[in-house]
């Protein structure tokens, strides 16, 4: 039989390890986010800049910013879960 101290470090062990792979799907999902917030802001701010010669703020455009502000921020969200690994 093992000892109770060695059943303490095979526990402590495996919560490491699941806290290791929690933070990282939680790093990858913050990452999408942050992506998905700058895939927003380039088509809510670049495109139309491209297809005109004046600086033109219409409704549409401002959607798509304050939607990439709001990805950007839920990605932020995301990494205050991060889990100890200690």
């Amino acid at each position: 039989m093992a000892s109770r101290e060695e059943d303490e470090v095979v526990l402590g062990v495996r919560r490491r390890r699941a806290a290791r792979r929690i933070n990282e799907r939680l790093k990858l999902l913050s990452a999408l986010l942050n992506n998905g917030a700058v895939a927003m802001f380039a088509a809510g701010l670049f495109v139309p800049l491209s297809q005109m010669h004046e600086i033109h703020v219409d409704r549409f455009t401002m959607l798509w910013l304050l939607a990439a502000i709001a990805l950007h921020i839920m990605g932020q969200l995301v990494l205050g879960r991060l889990e100890s690994e200690e």
